[in-house]
C-alpha cells in the first residue's frame, strides 16, 4: 500500500516538474518577447490560440481520454488509431472550410493579417490531437518521464524559436515558435507509441475501430459538450475583443490576462488536486468537517492572493513598463483591472475539485451553464461600449460569477458533509 502511494506521489511530482518548468520558461522569456514583438503580434497570437483551443476540444471527439481505460492493449491501441484518424479527418475538414470561407472569416474578425494565421490552425489542430493521444497512451504505459520531458521540450523549443524568429523579424514568429514546440513534444511522445505499434503482434482492424467507437460513445456524446462549453467560455472574450476593438487592444488584453492568471496556472491546479484528495479522505472519515475545511481554505487563498492583487492594482503600469518595456505600460493598467477578477477566481478555481465528485457533479455542470449563458448575454450588451467600459463590466461579471461559483462549491460541500 505504501509503495502505491509512493509511486503516486513520485509520478505526480514528475509530471508537475515538467509543467512547472514549462511555466517558468514562459515567464522568463516574456520580457524578451515583448521587446521583439508588438501588441499587434500578440493580438494575432491570442486569436490563433483561441481558435486552436476551441477546435482542440473536438480534435479527437474526446476518445483520447478512453485510451487508459481498457484492460486489453488491443482495445487501447484501437482507441489510439481511432483518435489519430479522427484528428486527421477533422484537420483536413478545417483546412477545406478555411479555403472555402476564408473571406467570411476575415470579414468577421476584422484583424489585420489574419490570413497569415488561418492556415496554421489546421496544422496546430492536428498537432494537438496527436499530442493528446500520445500523452494518454504514455499515461497508460506509465511513461511519466516522457510526458515531463515532452513538456520541457515543448517550452524550450517554443521559446527558442520565438526569440530566434523575433531577432530576424520573421512574420508570425510567435505562432511558428509555438508550432515548433508542439511538434517537438509530439516527437518525444510519439517514439513510445511507435515502438509499441512495431512490437505489437496483432493489427487493428476496421471492426476493432467500430467496436471501441460504439463502446465508448458516451465520451463524444456527453463529455464533449461540457468540454466545449468550458473552452468557449474561456475564449469568448478574445473573440469579442477581436471583433470590436483594434488589433493592439487584443494583444494588450491577452498578454495582461496571461500574466495576471499565472497564479491560477501555476498554483491553482496543484492546490486543487491536493485539496481534492483531502476532501475525498474526509468524505470517508469525517464528512462533517468538509464544509469548514472549504470555508477555511477559501479564506486562506483569498488572503494569499491579496498582496499580489494590491501590488498589480497600484503599480501595474510601472511594473509592466519596467519588466516588459515601455510599449506595454498600458497593459499594466489593464492588468490592474483584471487582477480584481483574479483575486476572486483564484480561490474558487483551487476549490473546484469539490464539484467533480459523483455526489456534487451536477452543481459544477449547473454553474458552467450559468456562466456561459450570462457571459454571452453580457458580451452581447457590450458591443457599442468603449474598451475601458468593457473591462469594468467584464470584471464585474467575473467577480459576480466567482461568488456564484463559491456558492455552488459551498452547497456541494454541505451535501458531502451532510450538513442540514
Amino acid at each position: 500500500m505504501r509503495s502505491n502511494w509512493q509511486d503516486f506521489f513520485k509520478n505526480t511530482f514528475t509530471i508537475a516538474l515538467g509543467s512547472g518548468f514549462a511555466q517558468l520558461v514562459t515567464v522568463l522569456v516574456s520580457p524578451i518577447l515583448t521587446r521583439l514583438f508588438s501588441p499587434e503580434d500578440f493580438g494575432l497570437l491570442a486569436l490563433y490560440g483561441a481558435m486552436v483551443s476551441v477546435l482542440t476540444t473536438v480534435a479527437t471527439l474526446r476518445y483520447e481520454q478512453t485510451i487508459v481505460l481498457p484492460d486489453s492493449d488491443k482495445k487501447s491501441m484501437a482507441l489510439v488509431v481511432l483518435s489519430l484518424l479522427i484528428t486527421t479527418g477533422l484537420s483536413v475538414c478545417v483546412f477545406l472550410l478555411i479555403c472555402i470561407f476564408e473571406e467570411k472569416v476575415v470579414s468577421t474578425f476584422r484583424v489585420t493579417n489574419i490570413v497569415d494565421i488561418l492556415y496554421w490552425v489546421p496544422l496546430a489542430l492536428f498537432g494537438n490531437g496527436v499530442y493528446q493521444t500520445c500523452s494518454y497512451f504514455s499515461i497508460r504505459k506509465k511513461q511519466f518521464k516522457q510526458i515531463s520531458g515532452a513538456q520541457i521540450t515543448q517550452s524550450l523549443v517554443a521559446a527558442s524559436g520565438q526569440v530566434g524568429m523575433g531577432l530576424i523579424s520573421i512574420k508570425g514568429g510567435l505562432i511558428l515558435g509555438q508550432l515548433l514546440g508542439l511538434f517537438g513534444a509530439c516527437i518525444i511522445l510519439g517514439r513510445t507509441l511507435h515502438r509499441m505499434i512495431c512490437a505489437s503482434s496483432s493489427k487493428v482492424t476496421g471492426k476493432d475501430l467500430f467496436g471501441v467507437a460504439i463502446e465508448y460513445r458516451s465520451y463524444p456524446t456527453f463529455s464533449l459538450i461540457g468540454a466545449l462549453s468550458n473552452s468557449l467560455s474561456a475564449q469568448l472574450p478574445i473573440f469579442f475583443i477581436v471583433r470590436y476593438f483594434a488589433d493592439s487592444v487584443v494583444g494588450i488584453y491577452a498578454f495582461s490576462y496571461r500574466i495576471v492568471t499565472l497564479p491560477i496556472s501555476i498554483l491553482g491546479q496543484g492546490v486543487s488536486q491536493v485539496f481534492l484528495q483531502r476532501i475525498s479522505t474526509l468524505q470517508h472519515t469525517h464528512p462533517e468537517r468538509i464544509y469548514g475545511e472549504v470555508c477555511k481554505m477559501s479564506a486562506v487563498l483569498f488572503v494569499l492572493m491579496l498582496p499580489v492583487a494590491i501590488a498589480v492594482w497600484v503599480w501595474g503600469e510601472s511594473l509592466f513598463a519596467m519588466v516588459f518595456g515601455e510599449l506595454w505600460r498600458e497593459a499594466g493598467g489593464v492588468a490592474g483591472m483584471l487582477i480584481i477578477a483574479v483575486i476572486f477566481r483564484f480561490p474558487v478555481s483551487a476549490l473546484s475539485g469539490v464539484l467533480v465528485l459523483k455526489e456534487t457533479l451536477k452543481f459544477g455542470v449547473a454553474w458552467q451553464m450559468v456562466y456561459l449563458l450570462t457571459l454571452l448575454i453580457t458580451l452581447m450588451c457590450l458591443q457599442s461600449f468603449s474598451f475601458h467600459a468593457f473591462l469594468i463590466v467584464f470584471v464585474s461579471h467575473e467577480v459576480l460569477q466567482s461568488l456564484v461559483y463559491l456558492w455552488f462549491i459551498l452547497k456541494g460541500a454541505r451535501k458531502l458533509g451532510h450538513v442540514k
